[in-house]
């Protein structure tokens, strides 16, 4: 997938000519040019059947979130099913992706011909190196080594996908949309439809765990589906979306995933405007972005009405967002502050440059009385577990984003440059919103999680899938 065509709006290689056939739209060849049935059948095979992905999609989530979902309706949360010590069934969900893909081929593919990845692996290996150095628990580290799994098997999961852009669409929209729907389910399950009425907040660990797949997928979902989505996606992505806004002030009243979902419903509108607009020309781009537009100004109604019947609610949120005591008097600042500052006060120069490693474990307990092995700020725990020497890395690479992003911005926006720039352009515009939208999270309460893995390990997939498409 590439940019808007000036002439019928399609996704295409911008100043090639021929008409696209519908069941091949959206996808050019490496070397220019539109795939047409014969080449299509041509391509590698993507790991499975096209008719099987998405059951493999749905079984393999399913196992990997199999606790969050069997806690509804229990009096303490639910372990998760053991198969053999230190094997669950979650540990399932994460590696049948992998297997599949190894089976299929597709692992040498040019999905996983990428430096970045080395890196990432690269990192895994020595936070376990240095885990095992330092005497972390076994179990620690095997919880750190599944969160960082996650990222392997989103790129697995999008390596599935067959490469047309309706599949594309299709995985993301559907999987943030479901993942904002079954975590309110969790959390209304847990909790009742009381809460509604209730000015306490309702929240419970099941529903962030699974909530956090929609981080970094609802924006690249908002932009495709307007892009290259048909009438039900585009509202599905769109409609999940301010439902996750709602979600976040009215019933759990945080406003880390309230300013998550904004972030995200802000890029969506700006990247799905920035590839739309230059081809308002076009019939088809015209009603496109009409339609987008509709869908922004009907979501606008719903969220205030919504917003005005639930007037209290909304009132104790943004009391919380406005802090009138100030920042030194909130709980869950003192709470978080007192918590980031604590496993670092105990590590010297030498820890700070190679880090704790993975498992590593704070010297406070958490308000439960338990250990804490990971921090809120999410990304303080790469500093915590691989040193400062990664964590610079960490925020340049992420500096270096925000700059391709703005680039990227631009250059769709004013439709210059060759067609591959183009391509490459309109693909950064489409998922670097995700990305950033995670980073943004993890600068604030969360991000280190596996759902947060997998979302972006399938951002980044799809991401690889639109640029190289071949």
């Amino acid at each position: 997938m590439t940019a808007y065509s000036s002439r019928d709006g399609r996704l295409n290689s911008p100043g090639k000519r021929g008409r696209v056939d519908e069941a091949t739209e959206g996808i050019a060849t490496e070397g220019g040019g539109w795939l047409t049935p014969r080449k299509l059948k041509a391509l590698p095979r993507v790991g499975v059947v096209r008719t099987v992905w998405p059951m493999m999609w749905v079984t393999c989530l399913l196992m990997v979130f199999e606790s969050q979902v069997r806690s509804m309706g229990r009096n303490e949360p639910y372990a998760g099913t053991m198969l053999i010590p230190g094997f669950w069934l979650s540990d399932v969900g994460l590696i049948l992706p992998v297997l599949v893909v190894l089976a299929s081929g597709r692992l040498r593919s040019r999905l996983f011909k990428s430096r970045g990845l080395l890196i990432y692996i690269a990192a895994v290996s020595y936070g376990v190196a240095v885990g095992l150095a330092s005497g972390n628990w076994s179990s620690a580290i095997a919880t750190d080594l599944r969160t960082s799994l996650g990222l392997v098997t989103g790129l697995c999961l999008a390596a599935m996908v067959p490469r047309r852009p309706r599949s594309l669409v299709a995985a993301v929209v559907v999987t943030s949309a479901s993942a904002i729907v079954i975590s309110t389910w969790v959390l209304l399950h847990s909790h009742g439809v009381a809460a509604i009425s209730s000015l306490g907040r309702a929240t419970t660990p099941g529903f962030f765990n699974i909530n956090g797949l929609s981080y970094c997928l609802l924006a690249p979902s908002l932009i495709l589906s307007s892009v290259a989505g048909g009438k039900m996606l585009r509202a599905i992505s769109w409609l999940s979306g301010g439902f996750a806004l709602l979600v976040a002030v009215v019933l759990t009243e945080t406003r880390s995933l309230a300013g998550t979902v904004a972030l995200s419903l802000f890029l969506g509108v700006a990247g799905a405007v920035a590839l739309l607009a230059p081809s308002r020309s076009s019939g088809t781009a015209r009603k496109a972005l009409g339609k987008t537009v509709g869908m922004v100004v009907l979501l606008c109604v719903l969220v205030g009405v919504v917003g005005a019947r639930y007037e209290d609610r909304v009132s104790a949120f943004l009391s919380r967002v406005r802090m009138k005591g100030g920042v030194t008097t909130d709980i869950n600042y003192i709470e978080r502050k007192d918590e980031a500052i604590a496993p670092f006060r105990q590590m010297d120069l030498f820890d700070h440059l190679t880090g704790m490693g993975f498992g590593a474990k704070s010297p406070r307990l958490g308000l439960d009385g338990e250990g804490v092995f990971d921090l809120h700020v999410g990304v303080l725990n790469v500093w915590w577990r691989l040193g400062v020497l990664w964590f610079v890395g960490l925020m340049a690479g992420l500096l270096l984003l925000i700059w391709k992003y703005g680039q990227a911005f631009s250059r769709a926006r004013r439709r210059s440059g060759r067609p591959n720039q183009l391509r490459k352009a309109t693909a950064i515009v489409a998922c670097a919103p995700g990305v950033l939208a995670l980073a943004a999270t993890s600068l604030i309460s969360g991000g280190w999680a596996v759902s947060a893995t997998i979302s972006l390990g399938i951002v980044w997939g799809i991401y690889r899938a639109l640029v190289s498409p071949t």
